[in-house]
């Protein structure tokens, strides 16, 4: 069983190009402020597991992504509407 975690830029005011674009950047800002795209799918998948952002791996979770945030907004135009989502589950990779 692998686990996976992605990232969604929601906002509508961006086109498909710009989401897409957004979501690279978020999750490379992600990855950094994470310590490696290891340790925050793991981040990810144990926040999940707690089922909410309140829990100890949920607000470390929380802490990344606002680092993150942070990162993006400053580098890009990101409209003020804009979220970012981040789904993570476990699959069985065939």
């Amino acid at each position: 069983m692998n686990g996976y975690y992605t990232v969604r830029a929601v906002s509508d005011a961006l086109s498909t190009r710009e989401c897409i674009m957004l979501e690279t950047a978020y999750a490379h800002a992600l990855t950094t402020a994470g310590g490696g795209a290891d340790a925050v799918r793991e981040l990810c998948l144990r926040a999940a597991a707690e089922g909410t952002l309140v829990g100890q791996a949920g607000e470390a979770l929380n802490e990344v992504r606002a680092k993150a945030e942070a990162v993006i907004r400053v580098e890009f135009d990101v409209p003020s509407d804009c979220r970012f989502r981040i789904e993570a589950w476990t699959a069985v990779d065939l």
